[in-house]
């Protein structure tokens, strides 16, 4: 299995604009049910789905989650400071 740092640069870099929105907005607003759907979206990847249930305790699978979304938040900026020529390239 990949270290956990390239895995998740792996998988947010190989999300879509939607995906990245929609995933950064269930991280960042945490409201009845958005673990769940978060939960939903990262099992629909083999190897993150794999990597979550490595987990030793909920707390453990908790902090896994929160260093998913700190990718995810490193991956919005990064899109946000691409510029749209290179974007589209």
């Amino acid at each position: 299995m990949k270290k956990p740092n390239a895995l998740l640069r792996e998988y947010v870099s190989s999300l879509s604009d939607v995906e990245l929105r929609d995933l950064g907005q269930r991280f960042s607003q945490r409201l009845c049910g958005d673990y769940a759907e978060a939960a939903q979206m990262l099992q629909r990847d083999r190897e993150v789905d794999q990597w979550l249930r490595t987990a030793e305790s909920a707390t453990n699978w908790f902090e896994m989650v929160d260093r998913t979304a700190e990718a995810v938040t490193r991956e919005q900026k990064r899109r946000e400071t691409v510029p749209k020529e290179v974007a589209e390239v």
